[in-house]
């Protein structure tokens, strides 16, 4: 099992109605934009295409923002 943060809670219902075997969560994660994946039930297509979005999402939103010069 893999615990994936989400770039936003919306993202999980998306996951979920995708592929509900292999996406999931857990009343502790209920109000969380992360989800629980099913190694054994994802394809490694499925797996890369998600982490490579979740990291996409998550990066752009932590990225510094440019100073602008003067």
């Amino acid at each position: 099992m893999l615990v994936l943060q989400l770039g936003s809670i919306d993202d999980l219902d998306v996951l979920i109605q995708m592929d509900p075997k292999a996406f999931f969560f857990t009343d502790h994660y209920k109000s969380y934009p992360a989800v629980l994946i099913r190694l054994a039930e994802i394809t490694t297509a499925r797996l890369a295409e998600t982490l490579g979005v979740a990291w996409e999402d998550i990066s752009t939103k932590r990225a510094p923002k440019k100073k602008r010069s003067r």
